[in-house]
């Protein structure tokens, strides 16, 4: 006899986590997670974990991985949490609604998201993305799983999923081998530049030939769902290293460059070469960068509206000279642009890659 809603559940075994950081000491002994530029193995097992290290090498930045299901609610579970000073989980939501732990007791609430719920900002909420996912080369039939707080990691799996779907013209997603990334960005905080690496899923083929992205298996397979314990590495007990504060890492021991601090863009070389050579000064300047402060645009971004408003500049200067010699016409024949002397070297604007 079967014992019903248990006997034909059915679940693969999850092997360990794939890490996107790392721990690290201070000279007072307290230990802070550190972000890294490459995947970090963490399995049980560490027969399998000595594998993938033979197989990807120490430092890997793309792994080539398979999803176990079409649903990616369960393959990429996301929400915001919010846990306590112990290691349960206090608040869980979507931006709608939330379990939230009450006086002991589990309630569901609104969940307006982290920006606008004071329980939130008091308890560190932050969205959470939990990938699972097969790893190419290890010889066991096992899930792994990177959690990430990362809004561009989150976005941008979520944006490759969807990709995968276009690619695949409505077949099964799940068995396909694909490239998970790591890779170095630029972003901005309070206003100042910051060096982060956030996860991208890279579709291993070009249009003409997605025909060769193929299923290595004949159907989903059922998932563990994804732990809702703290991830000491997205909340740490003691919260994360002062900038500046020496750190040894806690495995090996090696001494670990202090995280620089964050460069402001308008003591950037590009922007200050930018604005100079667009004639942007003075008022105009502090307007381009307080907008970029207020809505955390990156070097690029500023670059670009930079860019635009020296080509707005030029084509309102050139429709106003347009105007003046159509009303002063002269029966004088136009000249032939002459080359600007050897001297006049052209603007290295213009050749900027923005």
């Amino acid at each position: 006899m079967a014992i019903k809603g248990l006997s034909d559940r059915r679940r693969i075994t999850r092997g360990g986590y794939i890490r996107l950081g790392r721990k690290a000491t201070n000279a007072k002994g307290q230990e802070y997670p550190v972000k890294s530029d490459h995947f970090i193995p963490d399995f049980d097992d560490q027969a399998l974990q000595a594998r993938f290290v033979e197989l990807y090498g120490e430092k890997p930045t793309r792994l080539p991985v398979a999803f176990p299901s079409d649903n990616e609610d369960e393959f990429f579970s996301q929400f915001y949490k919010a846990y306590g000073s112990s290691t349960g989980l206090k608040c869980k939501g979507d931006g709608e609604t939330a379990q939230r732990v009450v006086d002991g007791d589990m309630l569901e609430v609104d969940c307006p998201g982290p920006e606008e719920c004071e329980y939130a900002k008091q308890n560190g909420c932050k969205p959470i993305g939990s990938l699972q996912f097969f790893v190419r080369g290890l010889n066991v039939l096992q899930i792994f799983q990177i959690n990430t707080s990362s809004y561009n990691s989150i976005v941008n799996v979520n944006s490759g999923i969807d990709l995968l779907r276009f690619a695949r013209g409505g077949k099964s997603i799940a068995g396909v081998w694909v490239n998970l990334i790591l890779k170095p960005q630029e972003a901005q905080a309070d206003g100042r530049k910051v060096h982060i690496f956030v996860l991208e899923i890279e579709i291993p083929v070009g249009l003409d030939d997605v025909q060769r992205l193929t299923s290595a298996v004949e159907a989903p397979v059922a998932l563990p769902a994804p732990s809702d314990e703290r991830d000491e590495y997205l909340y740490p007990q003691n919260g994360f290293a002062p900038a500046g504060e020496p750190l040894v890492d806690a495995e090996t021991g090696e001494v670990l460059a202090p995280e620089p601090e964050p460069a402001r863009l308008e003591n950037d070389a590009d922007v200050i070469r930018a604005f100079d050579q667009a004639a942007v000064n003075g008022a105009k300047r502090a307007a381009m960068l307080a907008s970029a402060d207020q809505n955390g645009w990156t070097k690029d971004k500023l670059l670009e509206v930079v860019f635009q408003n020296r080509a707005d500049t030029n084509a309102s200067t050139n429709n106003r000279s347009s105007k003046r010699a159509e009303s002063h016409p002269t029966s004088i024949a136009p000249q032939a642009r002459q080359a600007p002397p050897a001297s006049c070297k052209p603007d290295p604007l213009d050749d900027a890659d923005f």
